[in-house]
């Protein structure tokens, strides 16, 4: 059966009526991204008889011809995509192409008079962070993400990366950065340091210090800003903080016969192609992205946050023809999706939150919390030890609590309202409503 342009089988009546199939020579293909930069529309791809038949890129035939290549460089990278993953709708493929677009929006400049490099004028002020989680493996994550760093500009891919050598490349390179397994980062009292990475590095002032010697100020400061694409389990151990920076993505298994089997080999010769494609829309449109007086309409019914997060999304999607309302529409679906419930650990949290702020109490009994929760005290002892939360032994005497009985004790084992309590309920939960 002959095969279109993304190697599917194609048997459309056009295709048995017309010239075969034919591979698009590479200078063919370089000729027509340019056309399509400067505004023209490039003949149809590898047809000798494009003059005869009138093909071209926008050609109305029922797609896909075999000649047909896709109209704009978003689409190409969506369907790059999602040929090889499947995802949870096609809110997010669209989502995924505008966010590709978008690292290669990170160009380095090196400014002649200080001999620095500097981000480009047409890098943005924030940078949404991808979270790409499931309830379990085999969904997709890694490949997913070995798929991205393939097209994705500067793709850091690297394991046990510790936060001193993140920083320095960030502020180096402004890679895009692959984190798998982001959930450890945020388990224990470690990785202080990656954490500072993540919680500052979405918005193009985000810093981290260090003691630096040799500096006049015996101090540097290190940017934290790139494009970050996080992987992991969702075990309720990412906090709310970085949750707010991300457009989450949750895969679920692909069926059989649903995506095309990945060859390394193969991906990487249609990614080096790609990829050229994306610097030559990149360089027909960095001016407009350096006007900064170009600003985005904000997405109604979404958050201040979210907006200002995906502001440099529908920049892009501006100019390109038919994405304005679209990246509008998968974006706002995306964020929509996102309104999950709790996990049962951070529902268990909530409730305990919520039952405390409610009373003014600064402690709580751990039999109150069983009660509260409805959960036994070894299951609550082992999410709460999770968040870092241990009971210990309280007075009681001063801060009553509706659980003790009359005679009994008021030096009981419970949680009391400290800093990691306070750090558990701003990290693991939604803001309460009084304090948004």
């Amino acid at each position: 059966m002959p095969l279109d342009f993304r190697g599917r089988p194609w048997d459309n009546e056009v295709m048995k009526n017309n010239t075969p199939p034919t591979t698009t020579p590479p200078e063919l293909r370089r000729q027509a991204e340019a056309d399509r930069a400067a505004g023209k529309t490039p003949n149809c791809l590898g047809c000798a008889e494009g003059t005869r038949h009138g093909h071209n890129i926008d050609c109305p035939l029922t797609p896909p011809h075999p000649h047909r290549i896709p109209t704009s460089i978003a689409e190409r990278v969506r369907n790059f995509i999602t040929d090889y993953v499947s995802l949870p709708g096609a809110a997010y493929a669209d989502m995924l192409a505008l966010y590709v677009l978008h690292t290669h929006t990170f160009v380095m400049q090196r400014d002649d008079e200080t001999k620095m490099t500097t981000l480009g004028k047409s890098a943005p002020r924030t940078t949404p962070y991808l979270y790409v989680t499931s309830e379990g493996p085999g969904s997709g994550k890694t490949r997913l993400m070995e798929l991205l760093s393939e097209i994705c500009r500067s793709s850091s891919l690297v394991s046990g990366m510790t936060g001193p050598t993140m920083f320095r490349m960030v502020e180096a390179v402004r890679p895009t950065l692959f984190l798998d397994e982001v959930d450890t980062i945020y388990s224990g009292s470690k990785n202080e340091e990656l954490r500072g990475v993540l919680n500052s590095g979405y918005k193009h002032n985000g810093k981290i210090a260090r003691v630096d010697e040799k500096s006049d100020d015996g101090f540097r400061e290190f940017s934290t800003f790139c494009p970050k694409v996080l992987a992991g389990i969702d075990n309720g151990q990412v906090p709310n903080t970085i949750i707010d920076r991300s457009i989450i993505i949750r895969l679920v298994k692909a069926a059989p016969g649903t995506v095309r089997p990945f060859y390394s080999e193969d991906v990487e010769e249609l990614a080096e192609d790609l990829t050229d494609a994306i610097q030559t829309w990149y360089a027909a449109n960095a001016d407009k992205l350096a006007d900064k007086t170009r600003r985005p309409n904000p997405i109604d019914g979404l958050s201040d946050r979210q907006n200002d997060i995906i502001r440099p999304l529908l920049a892009i999607a501006d100019t390109i023809p038919g994405w304005s309302k679209r990246a509008r529409i998968a974006l706002a679906a995306c964020f929509r999706e996102q309104e999950t419930p709790l996990t049962p650990q951070a529902l268990a949290l909530a409730k305990v939150r919520d039952y405390m702020l409610a009373r003014g109490l600064d402690r709580i009994s751990s039999a109150r919390v069983q009660d509260v929760t409805g959960e036994s005290a070894h299951q609550v002892g082992a999410w709460f030890d999770a968040f870092g939360l241990q009971p210990r032994v309280l007075h009681f005497h001063d801060a009553p609590d509706d659980a003790m009985m009359d005679g009994q004790s008021t030096r009981v084992r419970g949680y009391k309202l400290d800093s990691a309590m306070t750090e558990a309920f701003d990290r693991f939960l939604p803001p309460t409503e009084e304090a948004s």
